[in-house]
């Protein structure tokens, strides 16, 4: 196929891997195992130390997240009303939410929703590297809450290892009349809006990125990453739907809008949901040729919980075409996980994943999987080993694989 569409595998694998993969030490797993769990044994109180949602509301994070930071139902419809908490009808009592009112129509937060999320790499051992000791690998702020009864805001500041601890951001603004529609415009994830685990990469549960939201193919339009939008979203019975315009990655001043993003889901009860996705957009090429690249992603996913065990996928097929010559790859994940409690709050979780994407027309395929066992210290504060690898690569190119020993921990 021509080059143009050919999509380097460095998109996913760097994500995935940091720089290039990780080398499996039996006896280090074995012993970051072991004090994993011994550290786990002495976790017996409740957590004493709640994000800010939690706190407005006198509830536990287990009350929104089957284990932090994963949604649950709860969690879900809080998300889907604006961070407002709403009746078992879906609908919102602007007076029942905590908040400090000033008039009819303006109500404030009583404490400033601001929360603290440090991602730390206590061990990380990558195929031909030197070990790394990255306890402040991510650090975030998080800013999400009312502005008025009807009304939301969001802000998040993060820096990282890799980039020096530069700062980045996202922002968004909502505007929330009904269940049934609401809008959400600013800078971030072009999903951002929606509900759902699948097609979230920040409430993933493991060090290794989902692929199928941080692959570009020769496009370069990755889910996960930032860009400008605009979403209308709702909900009316088990029907979720949402559009979205987004000006895609890598323009930030928002420039000529490029994708058209259209969702829809289906929730069979609180713990079953099926969803599609469709989106359609273009980009020009960097070259003399002044073509456009179309781009076209259609997909579906599920989400599937049976009491503290979830199951949840998602499979995209990916067109990128330039004038009559085009490519198509596919990419997905399917995951599983088991929530072990110690009384209503998650104490021990064993997770699988397996992710795989295709190149060059699907000629090439790499699949790889991720096996994560953590252990919450406190609700909101987790121990954990992962060991990530490549099952299958395309050509004689050496399989990767990575052990990392991380702490994820949220105030």
């Amino acid at each position: 196929m021509f080059t143009k569409l050919s999509a380097s595998i460095g998109n996913a694998r760097a994500e995935t891997w940091g720089s290039s993969g990780a080398v499996r030490l039996r006896k280090t797993w074995s012993l970051v195992i072991l004090a994993t769990l011994a550290i786990a044994s002495f976790a017996s109180k409740p957590a004493e130390a709640i994000p800010a949602f939690a706190r407005k509301h006198n509830l536990t994070c287990a009350s929104c997240h089957s284990a932090m930071p994963y949604l649950n139902a709860t969690g879900r419809a809080y998300k889907l009303a604006g961070f407002r908490m709403p009746d078992e009808d879906g609908t919102v009592d602007p007076d029942s939410q905590g908040n400090r009112k000033i008039s009819d129509e303006l109500v404030l937060e009583k404490y400033f929703p601001i929360s603290a999320r440090i991602k730390g790499y206590i061990f990380d051992k990558v195929k031909g590297e030197d070990t790394k000791i990255r306890p402040a690998h991510e650090i975030e702020l998080l800013m999400r809450g009312a502005v008025f009864k009807d009304m939301s805001f969001t802000a998040e500041v993060e820096g990282e290892d890799e980039n020096d601890f530069s700062l980045e951001g996202s922002a968004s603004f909502g505007y929330h009349p009904s269940r049934m529609f609401n809008v959400l415009i600013g800078f971030g994830s072009a999903l951002r809006a929606d509900p759902y685990n699948t097609l979230t990469n920040g409430h993933r549960l493991t060090v290794s990125n989902k692929v199928a939201l941080t692959e570009g193919f020769g496009s370069g339009l990755m889910l996960g990453k930032g860009a400008q939008y605009v979403s209308l979203y709702g909900q009316t019975g088990g029907f979720y739907y949402s559009g979205t315009l987004s000006a895609g990655n890598g323009n930030p001043e928002g420039e000529r809008p490029r994708d058209i993003i259209l969702r829809g889901a289906y929730d069979v009860n609180k713990n079953i949901s099926f969803g599609v996705l469709g989106l359609v957009g273009n980009r020009q090429l960097d070259d003399a040729s002044g073509e456009n690249l179309d781009v076209v992603r259609l997909g579906g996913d599920f989400n599937l919980a049976f009491s503290d065990f979830n199951v949840l996928g998602l499979f995209l097929v990916n067109k990128d075409s330039v004038g009559s010559v085009d490519e198509t790859n596919n990419t997905g994940y399917v995951e599983a996980f088991y929530t072990v409690k110690q009384g209503s709050r998650p104490f021990i979780m064993p997770l699988m994943r397996y992710d795989w994407f295709t190149q060059n027309d699907g000629e090439d395929k790499t699949g790889m999987i991720t096996a994560n066992l953590s252990a919450y210290v406190h609700e909101n504060v987790r121990l954990g080993i992962e060991y990530s690898a490549e099952i299958t690569v395309p050509g004689a190119r050496e399989k990767e694989n990575r052990v990392t020993a991380l702490l994820d921990a949220a105030f």
